[in-house]
């Protein structure tokens, strides 16, 4: 066990103790990549099979990061909430066929994808997702109101989050429904930004917000990290965004900040950045 995360303290607790699995948070893969892979390389890693990540949204290019430098390692991707437990988990066989996707649906969990007006959506359609399992919550407690709000009749519970499930019933997250931006009157989900900003060299971390504008309502806003010892350009990174995003979804403005504000969890925190 560590008192707090160090990467490489870490590291040297499984070589030290032989541990055989892990259960992580994006942040932490973030510091992972940022100690390096020769430093990695330092600590014999060998007794460890599994990684666990959860509580975060998993950008696919630190993902692909971690699949690249844990190659022998079973990487698995699960989705849930505080209300629901634990309702997908993308398990390592499908982690490169299935990229971007969160998983099917966690042992004993129905999942429901329904749109506006409560019924459900045909595979490939945006919805907000429902789960029922024998893992959910009994309420919040002294409060039925908020537990009617985001329960049904039949006793599926609302993630909070839309998604799109395909053919093989694979959820991929589109994003919080509170955090989705309307810029222009168009719909932009910060999360597309973000994979699209994530992926251009010297990133290591972004954060997309709506932030207030007379002309748009709200503008999307990108909080930058930059990746120990690099500089990205405001204009090239600017361009890389034009080639892979329609003009709501561009970012207006690029904030380059040293570190992003999260929670103890891990989350980011981005009525901070509002």
């Amino acid at each position: 066990m560590l008192r707090s995360w160090d990467p490489e303290e870490m590291a040297a607790t499984v070589a030290r103790d032989r541990a055989q699995s892990a259960f992580l948070v994006p942040t932490h893969a973030h510091a992972l990549r940022a100690l390096g892979e020769d430093a990695l390389r330092r600590h014999d890693l060998s007794s460890l099979d599994t990684l666990y990540f959860n509580a975060a949204p998993f950008p696919s290019p630190l993902k692909e990061w971690v699949l690249d430098a844990f190659p022998r390692v079973g990487v698995h991707e699960l989705y849930g909430s505080t209300e629901a437990g634990i309702i997908t988990n993308c398990r390592p066989a499908d982690a490169r066929r299935k990229a971007g996707s969160v998983g099917p649906p966690w042992h004993l969990t129905e999942i429901r994808v329904v749109g506006d007006d409560g019924e459900p959506v045909a595979p490939g359609e945006r919805g907000e997702l429902f789960s029922r399992s024998p893992f959910l919550m009994n309420g919040y407690l002294n409060d039925d109101e908020a537990t009617r709000a985001c329960t049904t009749p039949d006793g599926f519970v609302t993630s909070g989050d839309i998604v799109v499930r395909d053919e093989d019933g694979f959820v991929s997250i589109v994003d919080r429904k509170k955090d989705m931006i309307i810029s222009g009157g168009v719909n932009v989900a910060p999360r597309e930004v973000e994979e699209v900003v994530a992926a251009f060299p010297g990133v290591a971390e972004v954060a997309v917000v709506g932030a207030p504008s007379e002309r748009w309502g709200e503008q999307v806003t990108a909080f930058v990290v930059a990746l120990p010892g690099h500089r990205v350009a405001p204009d090239a990174l600017d361009a890389h965004c034009r080639q892979r995003l329609s003009g709501p979804k561009l970012p207006r403005s690029f904030v380059f900040v040293e570190a992003l504000p999260r929670n103890a969890s891990g989350k980011v925190l981005k009525r901070e950045l509002r």
